[in-house]
């Protein structure tokens, strides 16, 4: 058996991020997301640090005693702040793993508050648990680029939708734009023919939790790319510099069909 958790890290004010955990036993997966976390909580700019950092990081160590947690946010950020080593304008901004897999720039864009969020928390977790996690309990995803190397969209499917007994249907929506990511995402469920009971619904943050704890059983089939092969696949997508790929850094590369979701 094994078994990983998936965060979905989002900004303090939003309360979008999702925890899930996967479970891979005799070829079965299941897929749980977690109801009751501190990270759901939607925080405001003017709230204390102090104690919402040692709540979360808390948190963390209780699932990292339990299994490693994989989380889509940059957290080893490689060269970024030492500029005199990039020999691109886009090494400024961007790591090469984000470059290769169309990542958003992790300090010039939407994500930089996530990435000031886990470099909070990473901290905290270094001294709670007295070493480094990342590479062996803590390890950074991406859930766009694992639905790109398993063959599925890997954009515009940033919605929600809901199982209705047979299929997964897109929410309704007064956007045309926002119904076509609501689709995106049904379509995406039901090619990986995952299922739930009857009406439940999944927000794409959820679905990328699981991806991301999905990343952390894929070890067993062999479906995850690291260390070297994930370094040759990132030179190999930008011709080739020697770049490497971030510590920690693990990709699924073919997302399980058949998986039975629910909530806990």
């Amino acid at each position: 058996m094994a078994s990983a958790f998936g965060l979905d890290l989002s900004g303090y004010s939003s309360g979008g991020s999702a925890i899930a955990r996967a479970t891979i036993e005799n070829d079965n997966c299941t897929a749980a997301i977690l109801q009751d976390q501190p990270f759901r909580k939607t925080r405001s700019g003017t709230d204390a640090l102090g104690p919402i950092g040692s709540e979360e990081a808390d948190f963390l160590v209780d699932l990292i005693n339990v299994h490693p947690v994989y989380v889509d946010v940059p957290i080893d950020l490689q060269d970024l702040l030492t500029p005199e080593r990039a020999h691109y304008i886009w090494e400024l901004t961007n790591r090469p793993v984000d470059k290769a897999f169309q990542a958003l720039p992790p300090l010039a864009d939407r994500i930089g508050g996530y990435v000031a969020r886990m470099r909070n928390l990473w901290h905290h977790l270094n001294n709670r648990l007295g070493c480094e996690p990342l590479g062996t309990s803590l390890f950074e995803t991406y859930p766009a680029a694992s639905l790109w190397l398993s063959g599925l969209p890997y954009t515009k499917y940033k919605g929600r939708c809901y199982f209705d007994n047979h299929n997964w249907v897109g929410h309704s929506a007064k956007q045309k734009d926002e119904q076509n990511k609501n689709n995106t995402l049904a379509s995406i469920l039901n090619t990986l023919s995952w299922h739930a009971g009857h009406n439940f619904h999944i927000t794409n943050d959820e679905f990328d939790a699981i991806v991301c704890a999905l990343t952390g059983t894929g070890n067993v089939l062999s479906d995850t790319y690291s260390h070297c092969a994930l370094s040759n696949r990132i030179n190999t997508i930008l011709g080739g510099n020697g770049y490497a790929s971030p510590h920690g850094y693990q990709l699924l590369t073919n997302i399980p069909c058949g998986i039975w979701i629910r909530r806990e």
